[in-house]
């Protein structure tokens, strides 16, 4: 599994790459006790990924995040 850093993930962010989406998969009370994310991430929580693949674009890079 590939793997971007906090830096480059922000370096992206910064420039605006149209090519990534953000993933928020984390749980509903790891999200209400930490309600802070990415700006721009979807939330689909790990539980969620395999019902609600078909919303991920196929054609971009995807990041996923959970803590």
């Amino acid at each position: 599994m590939a793997r971007i850093t906090p830096d480059e993930l922000k370096r992206r962010l910064d420039l605006d790459d149209s090519d990534l989406v953000i993933v928020d998969a984390r749980s509903r009370l790891d999200a209400d006790a930490v309600p802070y994310g990415i700006p721009r991430a979807l939330w689909i929580t790990a539980e969620e990924i395999d019902r609600r693949f078909q919303e991920l674009p196929k054609e971009r890079e995807i990041v996923l995040y959970c803590s």
